[in-house]
């Protein structure tokens, strides 16, 4: 995500959260569906990888970047001070 790039991802931990439901998230240990991802990223056309890809990105930084978690804490910290 955070070069751009598409990720493929198994639904375990807090990954959905993580990628905001942009792409796919695949059964932990189903071999057979990630493997189909992985040829539909190959077969898929580089400017869908790369809008993919972008996307991604811009939730990454729109969610997770150093200048939204210092807002978020310095609200946190104002609100019970």
């Amino acid at each position: 995500m955070a070069c751009k790039l598409p990720i493929i991802a198994t639904d375990a931990g807090g990954i959905r959260e993580v990628i905001g439901g942009i792409t796919n998230l695949y059964l932990p240990g189903n071999v057979l569906q990630i493997s189909k991802a992985f040829l539909g990223y190959y077969e898929m056309k580089e400017q869908d990888r790369v809008q993919i890809g972008e996307k991604l990105f811009d939730y990454l930084q729109a969610t997770f970047s150093t200048t939204v978690f210092r807002r978020r804490l310095l609200g946190f910290v104002n609100a019970y001070s």
